[in-house]
C-alpha cells in the first residue's frame, strides 16, 4: 500500500450546531429547486411511458425491466458540499458501490451507461430537470410527474433505446445517452421521461466497512480510552457531509492539499473556505473539539485509513488517535471519494450531538 496522508481538524473557535434534518437552499439556473438533504437516499428510476424500471442487467449495465428490490435501486448522492451543492448527483449502485458513468466518457449519442469506480469525473455527475409539469421536492426526495436526467459531461439525457417507437420502450432496452428532447413537445421524449421515487433513506443499515469501523472505535475506546461507555453511532447526514468533503478534496486536490504543504489545516479547508466545524455546524450538529480526520492513499481502504489514524500516522500528535478515542464524541460520519491516479480520499467527522 502506498503510504497515505492524513490530518485532523483543529478546533475552530468561531463556530457550532444540532442534529435534525436540515435542507440547504441554493439558487438553481435549471429551474430545479436546489435545496438538498445532505444525506443520500435510495431511489428507483422509472420510465413514465412504459412503467418499467431501470435495473442492473446480468453484466451490471443498466437496462429497463420489471421492478426488483435488489436490482432496481440506486443511491442518489448529492455532489459537492453543504456550501456548494450545485444540483448534481452521483448515481450509485448500492450492491457494487460504483457510479453510473458514460462508456469511454464519450459525448456521442447511443453511448451505453455503465458502472465505473466512483471518482471526480464530470461524466459521473447527473442533474434532474422537471418536464411536462413535473416537480422535484428535495425535502421528501420525491420527483412527481416527469423529469429528465442529464449528464453534466455530455449535457445529454438518460435515454432508453427504443426500436419500437412510437410505442414506449420495451423490457431489456439498454440505457444510453441521447441528445435531450422536450418530452412535452417531442414524441421521442417518451424515451427520456422518468420518475424518481425514494425507496428508503440511507443510514439505518451500515455497510460492512462502516460496521467494522464502528466496532473498532468501540473496541479501542474500551481498551485504550478506558471509557465507561464507549458507544458511538454513525449518522447518515454527517456521513453525507464527510463524503462531500472527500469529493471536494478529490476535485480540488491541487489547491486544497498540494498547494498547502506545511499548513496545519491542509486538507481541512473546503473549496468555499470552510473548515470542519463550519461544515458540521451547518449540517445541524455540535462539532467536536477535534472534528475531522482525513486521509488519502492509493486505493486506500477505510480499514487502512483507520490504522493510519490510530497506529501508523507520522502526524499523530495532531490528534487523529485522540479524536477516535474521545468518549464524548458520540456521533460520527464517514465518507470517501475516488480521484486521479487511483487516489482514494477518506473523511471522518465527529460531533458531540
Amino acid at each position: 500500500m502506498a503510504k497515505g496522508m492524513s490530518g485532523t481538524g483543529k478546533r475552530a473557535s468561531h463556530l457550532t450546531l444540532s442534529a435534525v434534518f436540515v435542507v440547504v437552499s441554493i439558487p438553481s439556473a435549471t429551474g430545479v429547486d436546489a435545496s438538498v438533504p445532505l444525506a443520500p437516499v435510495n431511489s428507483t428510476i422509472t420510465n413514465v411511458g412504459s412503467a418499467l424500471t431501470v435495473r442492473t442487467g446480468d453484466d451490471g449495465a443498466p437496462i429497463l425491466g420489471h421492478f426488483s428490490s435488489a436490482a432496481s435501486t440506486f443511491t442518489f448522492w448529492p455532489a459537492g458540499g453543504p456550501q456548494g451543492w450545485d444540483g448534481t448527483f452521483n448515481i450509485v449502485v448500492p450492491g457494487t458501490r460504483r457510479c453510473l458513468d458514460l462508456e469511454r466518457a464519450s459525448g456521442d449519442n447511443g453511448v451505453r451507461i455503465v458502472q465505473r469506480d466512483c471518482n471526480a469525473r464530470s461524466s459521473q455527475y447527473w442533474s434532474r430537470e422537471p418536464v411536462a409539469g413535473g416537480q422535484c421536492t428535495p425535502e421528501a426526495f420525491v420527483c412527481r410527474g416527469g423529469i429528465t436526467i442529464r449528464n453534466v459531461h455530455s449535457t445529454k439525457c438518460l435515454d432508453a433505446a427504443n426500436g419500437s417507437f412510437p410505442k414506449p420502450p420495451q423490457v431489456d432496452a439498454p440505457i444510453q445517452q441521447w441528445s435531450c428532447f422536450r418530452p412535452d413537445r417531442d414524441g421521442w421524449g417518451v424515451n427520456q421521461t422518468w420518475s424518481n421515487r425514494p425507496v428508503k433513506r440511507i443510514g439505518r443499515v451500515l455497510t460492512a466497512e462502516e460496521k467494522a469501523m464502528v466496532d473498532q472505535i468501540i473496541q479501542v475506546r474500551r481498551d485504550l480510552g478506558k471509557c465507561a461507555d464507549p458507544s458511538v453511532r454513525i449518522n447518515a447526514k454527517l456521513s453525507g457531509i464527510a463524503r462531500a468533503h472527500s469529493v471536494d478534496l478529490a476535485k480540488n486536490y491541487a489547491t486544497l492539499i498540494d498547494a498547502k504543504a506545511g499548513d496545519p489545516r491542509r486538507g481541512h479547508y473546503g473549496s468555499d473556505g470552510s473548515l470542519p466545524a463550519d461544515r458540521i455546524r451547518a449540517g445541524g450538529f455540535t462539532p467536536a473539539q477535534k472534528p475531522e480526520n482525513w486521509a488519502l492513499g492509493t486505493n486506500l481502504t477505510l480499514a487502512q485509513a483507520m490504522h493510519n489514524w490510530l497506529y501508523d500516522d507520522a502526524a499523530s500528535n495532531w490528534g487523529h488517535r485522540e479524536a477516535i478515542l474521545n468518549c464524548e464524541y458520540r456521533v460520527i460520519g464517514v465518507g470517501s471519494a475516488s480521484g486521479h491516479n487511483s487516489r482514494v480520499y477518506w473523511t471522518q467527522n465527529f460531533a458531540l450531538r
